[in-house]
């Protein structure tokens, strides 16, 4: 109805395709009624089931891109509706790819011995062994196809899920076999009920046969059995009594195409986004593919498929909440939030308050997009609380979306944080303020300064012993090879100076003295010497040479503020070994570990202690091996 006048050449072509559609298929009448309509073996126990999506899974896998890719080679491409008006040709292709079955090179085995009738539980492996040798090139003779119908009629519901299950992208295989159903309209009036029960419970399927196998049957890959069905002339008067059942990938192709999204479809299909659909694992990539790209030019139809999803739903079924959250976020740029905004972040909260990894990680994806809309700020602020459970996730993606989401609401300059809020967020970024991420890591430092310049004045003092703890983690990654990092590191560390309202700490900054910042910070926090030496420990390892000399620098400092306490020798030893494991140690490492040694020995002559501790006790004979000392009483070499 909101056709314009360019687009009249699609007008009504859907009445132009059913006219051509019953004019193709002759309708014969029958004098009998069809039992077409009868219901699946009821004899099938089915269970619902969420979709077994995996929690590393962001792209598909190859091999499942590459095993549903195939299925064209089996089904057409497209089916080709001529336009009468316009002269083209729409949508789809002919059939002649359909590989057509002959009676030469027929196995001689017999699937069935005639007349008697093999048990229900023998049904499943009797389809899986004739699709196993028809897929070793045989063919299907007039014996076979005969015993393979009977097993067919008298069994569909169980000849049906087996077929899907060993073929989901209907190989040349399960083509022959779903072209010898479609030859009889008898036995497809008895199997299509079951074919269609799985395509109507999208997207996956789960039903026992009678072998006990309840593999999730994925529901499109009934379409493909079908689009092989349709082809066959004598069940074109069967699948009329079908006819409101849509082959859905087909249908969307045609849809694009005559729409003219023709870029569109060239992207989903470079990103195999059609065969993703048929995978259990994939379908949601794909279906947020689908989705962005209807985006770029079918706004308006996006957005009543929106507010569709978001509409309460009489049965809860968590099989679509994936695919569908999936659609949601790509599409909500199109969306008017200010009719939906309570629903669509309710709809976040819900699942980013659940179990299901997926979901959380598309939710967040959502809650970034949302929180870049001023008039969202406030809604997703309310999520603030579970947007900061994230930040302990081990997911690097899960950690950088909450932070941006984080970011993004409390960026404004007017932004006042809560007391609560800001001491509950500088603990959690702190220990990120070094994170492997790259990207985590940047954001952290940049909000750790936003917490400190945005906190309301009765929680500054409660802040400053965690932005104490906060200056060496800063000292140390002013040093990376990251400008961008180093960058935001030295700007936040002045910005605690000023914080703890410590001028000297800020001269000193200022004049870029930064070894001499280090050595302010820990005599004036002596009593925390070995903690403050341990945390510079694991970044002897660190692959930036610059981030290991300041690391070594820095322990050197704090070695020099230890006490003969046990706790104290224990970090000095601890960090000696550390020291001596550098198979390739700089100038300043071996200069440290040398003031080590005598520190240590120092330490062990020293009269005045509470507790004379033993060097031996705590790190064995070891710990005393010079440098040069192999430890087999050979005098060490310079390379040693």
């Amino acid at each position: 109805m909101e056709q314009t006048q360019e687009k009249k050449p699609t007008h009504g072509l859907f009445c132009r395709s059913l006219k051509m559609l019953r004019r193709l298929v002759p309708v014969r009448r029958r004098t009998t009624r069809s039992r077409a309509t009868a219901e699946p073996d009821r004899r099938l126990t089915e269970l619902q089931a969420e979709p077994s999506v995996s929690p590393d899974l962001a792209q598909p896998s190859d091999a499942a891109i590459n095993d549903a890719a195939n299925m064209d080679v089996a089904v057409t491409e497209a089916m080709a509706f001529r336009d009468t008006d316009t002269g083209e040709t729409r949508g789809m292709a002919n059939t002649d790819a359909m590989p057509t079955p002959t009676e030469s090179n027929a196995p001689t085995m017999e699937l069935i011995e005639e007349p008697a009738t093999p048990p229900q539980q023998q049904v499943p492996a009797l389809v899986k062994n004739l699709h196993q040798k028809l897929a070793a090139h045989a063919v299907m003779d007039a014996s076979l196809r005969i015993n393979f119908l009977k097993l067919a009629e008298e069994q569909p519901a169980d000849v049906v899920l087996t077929l899907l299950r060993c073929a989901p992208t209907c190989d040349r295989a399960a083509a022959s076999m779903w072209r010898a159903i479609g030859s009889l309209p008898l036995t497809l009036e008895k199997v299509l009920p079951t074919l269609i029960s799985v395509m109507e419970d999208w997207p996956v399927h789960r039903t026992f046969s009678s072998d006990g196998d309840n593999e999730d049957v994925f529901a499109l890959a009934a379409t493909l059995g079908l689009w092989v069905i349709v082809h066959e002339p004598k069940s074109r008067e069967v699948l009329l009594l079908y006819s409101v059942h849509l082959f859905a990938v087909q249908a969307m192709k045609a849809l694009f195409s005559q729409m003219g999204c023709d870029t569109e479809l060239i992207t989903i299909e470079s990103k195999h986004g059609w065969a993703c659909l048929f995978s259990a694992d994939t379908q949601h990539y794909a279906v947020g593919l689908l989705a962005r790209e209807m985006c770029r030019r079918l706004g308006h139809m996006c957005s009543r498929i929106a507010f569709y999803l978001l509409q309460p739903r009489g049965r809860e079924d968590p099989r679509w909440d994936l695919p569908s959250l999936a659609f949601l976020v790509e599409v909500l740029k199109c969306l008017e939030l200010r009719e939906c905004a309570g629903r669509v972040l309710e709809e976040m909260s819900r699942h980013l308050r659940g179990t299901c990894r997926q979901r959380r990680r598309l939710a967040l994806k959502g809650l970034v997009s949302l929180s870049e809309e001023p008039s969202m700020a406030r809604g997703v602020r309310s999520l603030l609380p579970s947007l900061l459970e994230q930040l302990g996730d081990a997911d690097g993606e899960v950690v950088a979306m909450s932070l941006s989401a984080v970011r993004n609401v409390l960026q404004k300059k007017d932004t006042v944080i809560g007391r609560t809020t800001a001491l509950k967020l500088a603990k959690l970024l702190l220990p990120l303020l070094g994170n492997d991420n790259s990207h985590v890591q940047l954001l952290s430092i940049h909000l750790f300064q936003k917490v400190m310049g945005s906190v309301v004045d009765e929680g500054k003092e409660p802040l400053k012993p965690i932005v104490s703890q906060s200056l060496l983690p800063l000292f140390l990654h002013c040093h990376e090879v990251n400008e961008r990092v180093a960058k935001a590191s030295r700007e936040t560390l002045h910005c605690a100076a000023g914080f703890l309202k410590r001028s000297d700490l800020e001269h000193v900054l200022k004049t870029e003295q930064l070894i001499n910042f280090a050595g302010r910070v820990l005599a004036d926090d002596r009593s925390r010497a070995a903690e403050h030496l341990r945390l510079a420990l694991p970044y002897l390892e660190h692959p930036q040479e610059p981030l290991r000399e300041a690391a070594t620098k820095l322990i050197g400092i704090a070695g020099l503020h230890l006490r003969r306490r046990k706790e104290e020798l224990q970090a000095l030893s601890e960090a000696l070994q550390a020291l001596r494991d550098d198979d390739s140690p700089s100038r300043i490492s071996l200069f440290v570990q040398l003031m080590f040694e005598e520190r240590i020995a120092d330490l062990r002559s020293s009269a005045g202690s509470e507790e004379p501790v033993a060097l031996e006790d705590l790190q064995g004979p070891q710990t005393m091996r010079p440098p040069g000392d192999r430890g087999d009483g050979a005098p060490g070499t310079a390379d040693d």
